[in-house]
């Protein structure tokens, strides 16, 4: 989100690769609590890490509290709990797009990098449509979801549809059209 957060401030940016972006633009599930991100601060003053990324998995993304358990025991963790005084950051940057409402379409506007919106067909709902309505609201970005995939795809079948999206040869953009890539 930083990038196209970047192109709509109208840094040189000359291609857009995105990929699911974290807003929640309908009502696919219900919108975080108005004192979550102050929460989420306590936790981290308190060094209560764990509790913190419990709080960003469950109630921030609206992961099931049972995947959340499972995530705790996983080695993963560790290394999540070391990076989670990062979170209010990235809650910061999407506190006004997280809430159940469209995105303002004029926010976008100077964001005239041509880009490409993915989504991976087996995402959860919120994310597909978010990269839905991303790609709508940015002047020249169309939406692509690559089959088979999820929130974590592989690297291999992003990237060739990455390239395949940039490849000078590819066909034109049709902007605003969605576009399913095997």
């Amino acid at each position: 989100m930083l990038v196209a957060r970047a192109a709509a401030a109208v840094a040189p940016i000359e291609q857009m690769a995105l990929y699911e972006p974290p807003f929640l633009v309908d009502d696919s599930r219900p919108p975080i609590a108005g004192d979550f991100l102050p929460r989420l601060e306590a936790l981290l003053a308190d060094g209560r890490r764990s509790e913190a990324m419990r709080q960003a998995f469950a109630e921030g993304m609206g992961m099931p509290r049972v995947a959340v358990a499972v995530m705790r025991r996983l080695p993963v963790w560790r290394r999540l709990e070391r990076v989670a005084n990062t979170m209010p950051y990235d809650w910061t940057l999407l506190a006004n797009d997280h809430h159940g409402r469209p995105l303002r379409a004029r926010e976008w506007t100077s964001a005239t990098a041509p880009g490409i919106v993915f989504s991976g067909s087996k995402s959860p709902a919120q994310l597909r449509s978010a990269a839905r309505a991303l790609a709508e609201v940015l002047p020249r970005a169309e939406h692509r979801e690559v089959a088979g995939q999820g929130h974590n795809p592989s690297n291999k079948v992003l990237a060739a549809a990455v390239a395949e999206s940039f490849a000078p040869a590819a066909r034109p953009v049709r902007f605003g059209a969605a576009v399913r890539v095997a």
